[in-house]
């Protein structure tokens, strides 16, 4: 995993002393865009107590339409189908539009 994906998806351990241990799982679900990445994550969290579904798409679709730093940056990426460089997407994943959508960092 690249470093500064890893270090964006990092979770956050608040309040722990040295003798807990906490147990987390993130599961990265990756597919085209309308491969089903969506559905099955309402699956996932249909059965299962705790899940966050994080979506960059929904996230990047509202930093365009509010015409944020990223979003204009993203916008001709996105519109020209191409795929945005991970320096982007980890700027989504640790900017406002995280901020906006409650995701911890």
């Amino acid at each position: 995993m690249l470093p500064s994906l890893q270090k964006a998806l990092r979770v956050p351990t608040r309040n722990l002393t040295s003798s807990q241990t906490v147990r987390t799982a993130t599961y990265l679900i990756l597919g085209k865009p309308g491969g089903g990445k969506g559905t099955i994550s309402k699956k996932i969290l249909s059965n299962h107590d705790g899940f966050v579904h994080i979506s960059t798409g929904d996230i990047l679709r509202d930093e365009v339409a509010k015409s944020t730093d990223v979003g204009k940056k993203a916008k001709g990426i996105m519109e020209s189908g191409g795929l945005l460089p991970d320096d982007l997407m980890v700027e989504v994943r640790a900017g406002a539009g995280a901020k906006r959508h409650h995701i911890a960092h």
